[in-house]
């Protein structure tokens, strides 16, 4: 997943390099750049790829009241439907902050909200050769890897989609039914990548303090969360 409120500049470089390597991803497109950015939105969608909200003015979404939270989605929504015609449904709250109030409002608008398994922390460290380790080391089929649009990030992107595919990993946006899915707390799912193994659900349980798992048969799994609602996808 390419978050996108800033570094407008490497877009194209990587879609060159996704193009190159037939590989898809998700970028989720702040407000604020998406109002300045319509060609490159609709560049984004004619190299095959999807889009997703990531709020409007890249606020701390368990900060803010509900009808803010409802706000900074909508009007995300509305602009790029308003700039491509699509009608995104998927939502990556900004710096992964986020509480019941975020997913139920993301959940009342149609949007299932999105959480990344790997972070690349390319925003903060500008070296390529750190930002490849992040994304590759352990890798697991269903991760999700989080990157942002950096000159050091177009110079790993190469080499991390060419290990990952070397692992037999393929890198695919539209979520939507290329998972299987496991129940997340009060009943809702959450789709996880295909091939998803076993040892990379516990490292989702670690990360979202589920305290049970029961292997349904092999691929879809029941879990219970201590805490939290609403739906999380995770995917290669």
């Amino acid at each position: 997943m390419v978050n996108v409120y800033w570094g407008t500049e490497f877009i194209e470089p990587m879609l060159e390099i996704f193009e190159e390597k037939n590989a898809k991803t998700t970028f989720f497109v702040g407000g604020t750049w998406a109002i300045d950015n319509e060609e490159n939105l609709k560049k984004i969608l004619e190299k095959g790829h999807e889009l997703g909200n990531h709020g409007y003015h890249h606020k701390d979404h368990d900060k803010i009241s509900e009808e803010e939270n409802l706000n900074q989605i909508k009007n995300t929504h509305k602009i790029v439907y308003e700039l491509t015609g699509v009608e995104m449904n998927l939502f990556a709250p900004p710096s992964g902050a986020y509480n019941k109030t975020t997913v139920s409002c993301a959940t009342s608008l149609g949007y299932e909200t999105i959480m990344w398994t790997r972070d690349t922390i390319d925003w903060r460290d500008h070296n390529a050769d750190l930002i490849y380790n992040r994304a590759i080391k352990n890798s697991s089929g269903g991760d999700l890897i989080l990157m942002h649009p950096t000159e050091a990030t177009v110079k790993a992107l190469p080499r991390i989609i060419d290990t990952l595919q070397s692992k037999g990993f393929n890198m695919f946006s539209g979520l939507s039914g290329k998972g299987v899915s496991y129940e997340l707390g009060y009943s809702n799912k959450c789709t996880i990548g295909e091939g998803e193994m076993l040892e990379n659900v516990r490292k989702i349980q670690e990360r979202n303090n589920i305290k049970k798992t029961k292997s349904l048969d092999g691929r879809n799994f029941t879990v219970e969360m201590e805490t939290g609602t609403g739906k999380t996808y995770v995917y290669t």
